[in-house]
């Protein structure tokens, strides 16, 4: 049993110096090399809202017999109560540019918190001003979702969309305005600010 307890305690001294032939003293120099790569990115706007300059909102003239409201509708048709009208109006129409299928929001910010106003040059009382309350959207051509009646309160068209591969459509709006019985005569200017996002 002695003789058996020796050796076991020999041959365990033994093999702390029985060499690992999968471990080399001396490591070789292993090749290497390191280069940089550059990262891009760019963040760009490819919104764009362009009013057109030949079909912009117009009423033209017409002549009032009492209170009453003046609407023009999308195709650029109008009619008048308490009035009539002399001329043809004309509907507004925009170009607007975004990513093919891409929803997008129109918002007219003005109608967040009132209404808009056109007035006479000089501005003053109520008899000079006329208040614009509704804005009547409808898609003319390569644009989807984009019919929407917008005012004071309501002011976004949501999921609005261009279907024309190139992301370029066009929409028309028109408006409806009020005036009053004694509305002073004269040329009423106004304006209002179209704005998209994705």
């Amino acid at each position: 049993m002695k003789k058996q307890n020796g050796l076991a305690t020999t041959l365990v001294a033994l093999s702390a110096f029985v060499p690992n032939p999968y471990i080399v003293k001396d490591a070789l120099a292993q090749a290497t090399n390191a280069d940089t790569m550059n990262i891009t990115a760019k963040i760009m706007n490819p919104l764009v809202v362009q009013p057109s300059i030949t079909f912009s909102l117009n009423f033209k003239s017409f002549a009032v017999s009492g209170s009453g409201s003046y609407a023009v509708l999308p195709a650029g048709t109008g009619s008048i109560s308490k009035g009539v009208t002399i001329g043809g109006a004309t509907a507004a129409t925009a170009l607007v540019k975004v990513p093919q299928s891409v929803s997008f929001t129109l918002t007219i910010p003005t109608f967040k918190t009132n209404s808009i106003f056109l007035t006479i040059a000089g501005g003053g009382p109520p008899s000079k001003v006329i208040t614009l309350k509704e804005l009547i959207f409808a898609g003319k051509s390569k644009i989807v979702n984009a019919t929407e009646t917008l005012n004071n309160g309501n002011h976004d068209i949501t999921g609005m969309r261009i279907t024309d591969p190139a992301g370029s459509g066009r929409f028309a709006a028109g408006a409806r305005i009020y005036f009053g019985a004694n509305q002073v005569v004269g040329t009423y200017q106004g304006s209002f600010i179209v704005k998209i996002t994705l």
